[in-house]
């Protein structure tokens, strides 16, 4: 029951503030969610692909080839969501997606075809809700493009800082990942983004 009553506090405080949360059709929907943790460096997998999770505690690093052959990560902290698959409707083509818990990472996670079935008694909603997964997934993509195109390793870490300072919870060979350096380079720019930056 616990874990019933966390699953929808985790999504009802998710929806609601983004406008997707809809009474009748959430209520069955509890009963379909499912949670599943992650260690720290293992790989977020499930049978289905075309999943979409809401982390509800911890953090995943995605690492997304796109179908115009560029590559990008996503790094997503909890109350953030992300979708598994490669494929969806006005979202950008993955060739191949890749996520791995960079915390220890509890997630909820539903497949998006249980959600299209039930969403048939909402006219809207299924469409409201596409354009939720793709502006998320868009602000992600946009964040990543911005602090790579800053000219130094400082700057670049100052942007993904100002974003949400929480990331320096993480593993700083993660976070050297998302900055495409090695760790030793990245604890030296953290050093001197320090220096720079605080008293």
């Amino acid at each position: 029951m616990v874990c019933d009553t966390k699953i929808k506090l985790g999504i009802i405080n998710y929806a609601k503030p983004h406008g997707i949360y809809e009474e009748k059709l959430f209520a069955p929907l509890f009963e379909l969610c499912t949670t599943v943790t992650f260690r720290r460096g293992e790989q977020v997998k499930f049978i289905k692909e075309d999943v979409l999770c809401l982390i509800y505690s911890g953090a995943v690093l995605g690492r997304l080839e796109m179908g115009d052959g560029h590559v990008e990560q996503h790094l997503l902290r909890n109350d953030q969501i992300f979708y598994t698959g490669n494929k969806l409707e006005g979202m950008r083509e993955r060739v191949e997606s890749s996520w791995q818990a960079i915390l220890p990472c509890e997630v909820i996670y539903i497949p998006l075809a249980v959600i299209q079935r039930m969403a048939r008694s909402e006219p809207g909603y299924w469409q409201g809700l596409m354009r939720h997964i793709i502006a998320s997934d868009m602000a992600q993509s946009q964040l990543y493009h911005e602090v790579h195109r800053q000219p130094t390793l400082v700057d670049k870490l100052d942007v993904l800082l100002r974003h949400d300072e929480r990331l320096l919870d993480i593993k700083q060979v993660y976070l050297a990942s998302y900055l495409l350096v090695t760790a030793p380079s990245f604890s030296r720019v953290l050093k001197e983004w320090d220096r720079r930056n605080l008293p």
